[in-house]
Order: C-alpha cells, then structure tokens, then sequence
C-alpha cells in the first residue's frame, strides 16, 4: 500500500461538493491565493458570489468590459466576455438553482458622456443572455446593487443623478422604478422571506428603508457617528442586520434586527482602511470580515461575541478590491485585485483520499468491492484502475475483464487541493481455463496485417465456431486462413469463414470441424494455451489518423440464425469460452519492424533463435539486433524466459508467441528494450 502525498493547497475545478467528514472550520487558514484572470491586466472591481451546489462565480471589468469567471470551468482561465459596451459598476448575484444575475452601468447614448443605465444580464447555461434595461432615462444612473430573495423576486437599487443631485432608486423585478430618498452608496440586502432593506449613505450618515412585499417602512436613520462613514459592507443574516463601517480610516462592526438602532461598535482595525470592506455570514451567526489596509488584504472571524485579530491573507503587493463569500459549509472565499490581475482563496483544507478493496483476486470476470473513505471537502474524484479504465463517481462498481496484476489509484480533488492513494497490486486476475481472444495489436497505414485468432483450452477440442464484429473502415478483413496453425496440420473437414463487410457493424463467422464425415478417425486439436487457431487477414487503409482504434469483438448470438462463441470437447460438451476482444490502433510506420521471436533477425523462427538467446545470455555471443523479436514473451527485457517460450510453443504445444507474429509488424506493448536495426529484407 502506497500514498503519493501531493497534497497541494491550490483552487481547483469546482463540481458539485460531496462531503465525506469535514474538518473544524473554527479558526480559518487561508491557502496561497491563485490568479484567476488570463494576465491581460487592466482588471478592477471584483465581486465573488456562490451559486448552486458551492460553484462560486466572480464579476469582474477591464477596460470598459464586463468579464465573468465561474470555477466550474477550472481555474485560472481566460475570462468570458459578458456583453460588448459595458461600463462597469458591476453587481452579481445567484437566483435558485444556476441561475446567475449581473446589473451593471453601461452609457445610454442619449446625452452627453457619463450618462449610464442600468442594465440587467441573465446566465441560465453558462452564457449572459435576455439582457435588459432597466432605466433609459436620460440622466446618469450608477452604482448599482442586486439581490435575489428566496421568493423568486429581483431587487435592484442605484444612484441617479440629475442636475447634481444624487437619489435612490429601486426596482421589484419589473414594477415601477421607486424614488426611495436623496442619498449615495445604495446597497440592497436580504432579511428573510421576500423582505429586503436598502441601506445608503447621506453625508456621512448611514441610513435604511425595509421593504415588505409591496409595502415601504419610513426611511430609518441607522448610524449617526462623530467621523463621517466613508464606505461601509451590509448583509441581512435572518432579521438582523450586520454591518462594518470605515470611519476615519478604522474600521468597525455593528448589528441590529431590522428596525431597530444598531448596537454597539466593535473595533476591527484602527487601519488606516482603504476602499470597500466586504462581509458574509456563516450559518452559526458569525461574521467573516475582509477588507485593503496598507496594500494588503487582511480578515477576521467572529466567534461567539468577538472578532479575531485581523490578519493578512494575500501575499501580493498592492491588493485592494475585496469581495467575499462564504459557502454552505462555512468556508470563506475571497477574491481581490493585486497587478491588475483578479486573485483568489479560501479556507477550505485539503482533503485526504483513502479506501479499500476486497474481493479483487480471481478467476475473470472479477468484480471487486471499493470502500470509499476519503475525507475533507471533496468535489470530485478520479478512479484509476491499472486497466486503462477510470471512473469519476464516488463509489464506483469495477469489473476486471483482463487478466493481470493491477494497482488502483484514488484522487480526490477540492477547493482546498488534492490528494492521491494509491494500492499496489490492489487486484490479481487470471483468465479461466477456456478462452478465446484477439491480439491487441499495432499497426501502421498500407500494412499487410495477420491478426492471430487465440484459444486457451485445457481439453481436447473437436472444432469450434466464432462470432465477430469489427470495423471494416479500420480492419477490412479480406480472408481468414490457418497457415502455422496447429488447425491446419489436422486438415479439418468442415471450414467455414465468412465475411459480412458493413462498415463499422461488419461482422465475420468462422465454424470448424476437424472430423466431420466418415470414417471417424479422432482428429482433436490438443490442449494448450493461447494457441493460434485462425489468421485474421487484411491491410490496413491509408489516412487513418494516428491513435484511430478499431475493435473486434465476439458477439454472442450474431446473425440468423444465431452463431455464438463455442469450443466443442471430446466429451461432446458444447463449452463457452471467456472472451478476450482485440483491436488495432494506427500509429507512424517505424523504420524497422519485425517478427516476434525471431532472436537471430532472418525472418523465420526455429530452435536456431532459442540458442541464439542462449549464447548471447550465457556465452558471450553476439546481442540481437532487434531487442523486440528477441524478447520472445514480449514482457520488457530479455532472459532465458525467451528461449523458453520459444522452445515450448516449437515443441511442446505452448503459447503462440505474441504479435507480430508469425508475420511482420509493430511491438504493441510499451519498453525500453530499443529500436530495431536493421530491417531484413522480406
């Protein structure tokens, strides 16, 4: 059992979030922030907000567009374009589901410049779309702020400004546009149900409205403080309202159920403070905090009745721009600009992937049991099997098909990292005893192809039948033949191979009988293990794009009537076989090719090639040319293993040695064992 310990603490792909044992999010650790735009620069104003299923998307403006980035597509990432002439002022917010709004300010072209509308975009699927404008009044409207409540309803609120007086406005999704008072800064937040309040500021003074439906409470002073308020952050956490404020360049917070006069200030810094602070809430009732002091981006969590020490979270010079979100399990994310560059991190903790495995030892098919017990934040998984298989579900069902020794690597991934376990030779299989299978192999454009046909069978056999399908566009089959075959030497009396080309459902039947008509005299192909029973024969097209496959498989009960795959024993027992299908993948044409146990490279195979190895492993003799065709057992290096094998499939009904064989082609497994030099001369 290993572990690859990779655990990195880096944003990833954001999915949909499983959780399988979540750490204390008490005190937050905040991971190295990850630049999240392209590196185009010019990026400003950035608002991080969470939709559906813990995705969190971000708003953000550069040079007069407005751009949107969304985790669910990885990143750091290019930026998708929003809409062409926008503006900025931007504000974004999530709707049910994956529905995202985004207001923004774009430039009516009715006036003279500076006067802006609000505009509103929708994204449903991935793109901004059914855009709207809110206002076409003439004057210039601005700073606009958004809220959708769990009712289903749109909240807009904004500056206008007409003959250098500043009001609010406000809009219930397509109702009269409402004049709330004269003020700057607007912000529009939830406090249960379909209510909201809108807060603003007027000269230095914070000041609310509470909005019931369609009813309008009287304008309610908030905050009257002895430093002018110069930014403030809001959020309705139920029917309370919290809200830190930037006076005189420190910084304070203060909450009150809505109506009622804010309570007493905690001290969060006394700063100096730039820009805007941001603020979300945990589902305990607490407050995250994040806000630009001195080129940094600094935080602090509320636990119970106090705040802690505000401590700084970016490491890149000159951040300001602060938005924060916090996601269903309390973790906090936060983006801000730093290099004109759009950076972002949370507290999320890496997790740590586990799990065990039983049942994974046996006879093909071997289905094996998977315990998954990965732990942390988990927002996918990648399941690697050793087989070329994988799966990304959490608890998958594996069923080995091919016979071998294989290891099985988790990864999880979330918004905290990534982590890698891994069991070595975590599943053992081995073929039953009757098999019948096709060679994977390797070949390349205009190749003269004979593809073996194998059968695995510990009983003597009286004939047998095959039903295959393949893709003529990559394996056009042409003939079937039983040349080198141990099938020929018992000149059977009942051959039939047939060829149903039709494109990629060709299909191709092949029945044998060795003693078929009187006299019987007893002919049985005699036991043995991946014996060659036929050749499948064609060439391979030309401009098949490298890496094209084509697979050829048994089908049980092809054509009519009905062929199935069968051996037929001495014991008149009609057996199945396990069925292995093979297939032919395109790749270059190498310089070399040859044939697969030909030591001695002179384009035959015979005892010659098993003392060839011999000498050249024990006597000093000379080392093959073609290290491939030596390696006689293709497993990657050459032993007196090769000789062997070649001597047992000459002499004592072995294995058929692997492809290329018995013609000429391309090695299909993967070594280090060297290129072929030189070719011989057909």
């Amino acid at each position: 059992m290993t572990r690859t310990c990779s655990t990195q603490r880096v944003l990833g792909v954001v999915l949909a979030v499983i959780v399988c044992g979540v750490a204390s999010v008490a005190s937050a650790q905040f991971a190295p922030s990850t630049q999240v735009t392209d590196g185009s620069g010019g990026y400003t104003s950035p608002e991080i907000v969470r939709i559906a299923n813990d995705f969190v998307a971000i708003g953000t403006t550069s040079n007069g567009f407005i751009y949107h980035l969304n985790t669910a597509v990885g990143l750091p990432a290019s930026a998708q374009l929003v809409t062409p002439q926008a503006q900025g002022d931007i504000s974004l917010a999530a709707a049910a589901g994956f529905l995202e709004y985004l207001v923004y300010t774009q430039e009516d072209g009715s006036g003279g410049p500076g006067e802006r509308d609000i505009r509103v975009a929708t994204n449903a699927s991935g793109q901004f779309t059914f855009l709207e404008a809110i206002t076409a009044d003439g004057i210039d409207d601005r700073d606009p702020s958004l809220h959708f409540d769990p009712v289903g309803s749109r909240h807009v609120t904004w500056v206008a400004v007409n003959a250098g007086v500043t009001n609010i406005r406000y809009q219930q999704d397509s109702s009269p546009i409402e004049e709330l008072g004269a003020g700057d800064v607007p912000y529009v937040t939830g406090v249960g149900g379909g209510e909201v309040v809108v807060t603003y500021l007027r000269n230095g003074d914070l000041f609310s409205r509470h909005i019931i439906g369609t009813g309008r409470q009287p304008e309610s002073l908030l905050l009257d403080t002895a430093q002018p308020i110069t930014a403030y952050a809001v959020r309705g956490e139920g029917s309370v309202l919290r809200i830190v404020t930037v006076e005189g360049g420190a910084l304070f917070y203060r909450e009150a159920p809505v109506g009622s006069p804010l309570g007493a200030s905690q001290s969060l810094t006394t700063g100096p403070v730039s820009g805007t602070p941001a603020l979300d809430i945990r589902s305990t009732g607490d407050a995250m905090v994040v806000w630009e002091q001195s080129g940094s981006i600094l935080w602090s969590l509320e636990t119970g009745a106090s705040f802690s020490p505000g401590a700084a979270l970016s490491s890149q010079p000159g951040a300001s721009s602060p938005s924060v979100v916090v996601d269903s399990l309390d973790y906090a994310h936060v983006s801000y600009l730093a290099g004109g560059e759009v950076w972002m991190t949370n507290d999320v903790p890496a997790p740590v992937a586990e799990f065990s495995v039983s049942g994974a030892s046996g006879v093909l098919p071997v289905e094996i049991s998977l315990v998954n017990s990965s732990s942390g934040v988990i927002q996918f998984y990648d399941w690697d099997f050793g087989d070329g298989t994988t799966s990304s579900q959490q608890n998958p069902q594996k069923t080995y098909f091919e016979p071998g020794v294989f290891d099985i690597a988790l990864t999880v991934r979330g918004p905290g990292g990534e982590d890698t376990f891994t069991i070595s030779n975590a599943a053992n299989t081995q073929t039953p005893p009757n098999v019948l299978e096709i060679a994977d192999i390797v070949a390349f454009s205009g190749q003269p192809v004979s593809q073996p046909l194998l059968a695995s069978h510990p009983d003597p056999l009286h004939g047998f039948q095959c039903a295959i399908r393949y893709d003529e566009l990559v394996t056009p089959f042409t003939e079937v033949n039983f040349t080198g075959t141990g099938v020929a030497s018992l000149l059977p009396e009942f051959v039939i191979a047939n060829i149903f080309p039709s494109g990629a459902e060709s299909n191709l039947i092949i029945a044998v009988i060795f003693d078929y008509a009187p006299p019987f005299d007893g002919r049985t192909l005699n036991p043995g293990i991946k014996q060659t029973i036929a050749n499948l024969i064609y060439t391979v097209p030309f401009g098949l794009p490298f890496g094209t496959s084509g697979a050829i498989e048994f089908i049980d009960g092809l054509g009519t009537p009905p062929i199935t795959n069968r051996f037929s024993t001495v014991f008149a027992e009609s057996v199945a076989p396990y069925l292995l299908a093979g297939s032919c993948t395109i790749d270059a044409q190498p310089q070399f090719i040859f044939t697969r146990g030909d030591a001695n490279y002179n384009l035959s195979v015979d005892i010659a090639d098993a003392i060839f190895m011999l000498g050249f492993l024990f006597s000093g003799g000379p080392a093959p040319v073609c290290p491939d065709s030596a390696d006689a057992n293709d497993d990657g290096s050459l032993n007196i293993g090769d000789s062997i094998y070649i001597l047992g499939f000459l002499f004592a009904n072995g294995a058929t040695l692997p492809y290329p064989f018995p013609g000429l082609g391309i090695d299909p497994s993967a070594d280090s064992l060297g290129v072929c030099s030189p070719s011989p001369t057909p």
